[in-house]
């Protein structure tokens, strides 16, 4: 039987990458995964965060560690930086409901009205005018036969495009990667202005 010297002991441990907390104080075993813990001390132990955004190394955490198991060997497996973001107070579902429609009537109205003055530019009416008189040799300055199914095509369209509808996703939809890439945006602003303040 082998026994095992106390710097024969280890334990590693692998930092999260992004943690999004409610509160100020972080356990560190909300932050880290543990290999090789005897026990569970590190419940105990935490970290202070008084901005939006917080970023701990794992150098951070090797010095709790070493100050709990100073006989032990500690390796991290995981990212160097670990990002910590304090979500805000949840909201009345009442008022966000209301900002969500306000919104959304907004981006409706707005792109109908964007959508009907590009269409007044080029000359939409005529270039429907021109088809039908091309497959018909009649000619008709207002041709619902071909306007009405244009119409729905881009609603269809748009459907497809950013993927509102159930399926089996095998891969992200357009709207979904413009969602990621704003998140990714605003947590590195909030990295970059949490470095630059000095905290």
């Amino acid at each position: 039987m082998v026994r095992l010297t106390a710097m024969d002991k280890e334990i590693i441990f692998c930092l999260n990458k992004t943690v999004h907390v409610s509160r100020n104080r972080i356990a560190l075993s909300d932050i880290c995964s543990f290999y090789g813990m005897p026990d569970r001390p590190t419940m105990d132990v935490f970290f202070d965060v008084n901005k939006a955004a917080h970023t701990i190394t794992a150098f951070d955490v090797l010095k709790k560690l070493y100050g709990l198991y100073p006989d032990h060997k500690i390796s991290n497996t995981g990212p160097m930086e670990c990002h910590i973001f304090i979500d805000s107070a949840k909201q009345n579902k009442a008022w966000v409901f209301i900002k969500v429609i306000f919104i959304c009537l907004v981006m409706f109205f707005g792109g109908a009205i964007a959508i009907m003055t590009f269409h007044e530019d080029v000359d939409m009416r005529g270039v429907h005018s021109s088809i039908y008189n091309f497959f018909t040799g009649i000619e008709q300055s207002s041709v619902p036969v071909v306007s009405i199914p244009y119409s729905m095509g881009i609603a269809i369209g748009f459907i497809f495009l950013f993927g509102l509808y159930k399926r089996k996703k095998k891969r992200p939809t357009v709207l979904e990667i413009d969602m990621n890439e704003h998140e990714n945006a605003m947590r590195n602003y909030l990295i970059e202005k949490h470095k630059d303040s000095g905290g």
